[in-house]
């Protein structure tokens, strides 16, 4: 599964950067909730695509949380 458009605007936002900032906050928790125990981040700080595509199951429970 891609990480959705508005997912991305938000983590490529100059305020994401900032780790105190309401944006990193909100962006983090949109990604665990797409990506349970799957996050990695490269040298950059930046995540890293998952390799695996959730379960129907696991998106309709995502998207609950959303």
């Amino acid at each position: 599964m891609k990480t959705p458009e508005f997912l991305r605007q938000l983590m490529s936002s100059p305020a994401y950067m900032d780790k105190n900032s309401a944006e990193f906050a909100k962006a983090n928790e949109y990604l665990e909730k797409l990506f349970p125990g799957e996050l990695q981040q490269d040298a950059t700080a930046q995540y890293i695509e998952p390799k695996y595509d959730m379960t129907y199951e696991q998106f309709l429970d995502a998207q609950k949380k959303i």
